[in-house]
């Protein structure tokens, strides 16, 4: 059973993760399309979801995502600073 939180806990903090230069592109490319990034990965054929764990650095995407990106962005999010 699950313990639930009274008022005076605070919820748990986590630590703040740096975001991957590619993902930090494609939000700026998806600002000024005046898209959000869930918008541009349906557009793309893309799972939103996929695009935000790898923005949190929970995951990598495959070569073969990171190097389709790399071409559907003509080269402004390359598929090597997803690392």
């Amino acid at each position: 059973m699950r313990k639930q939180r009274t008022k005076e806990q605070k919820p748990r903090s986590f630590p703040s993760v740096s975001r991957p230069t590619a993902y930090v592109s494609l939000v700026e490319l998806c600002e000024e399309q005046g898209l959000t990034i869930r918008l541009w990965a349906e557009k793309h054929g893309l799972n939103h979801f996929a695009l935000s764990k790898w923005g949190r650095r929970h995951r990598k995407p495959r070569l073969e995502k990171a190097v389709f990106i790399q071409k559907v962005t003509n080269g402004r999010v390359r598929a090597i600073d997803w690392d």
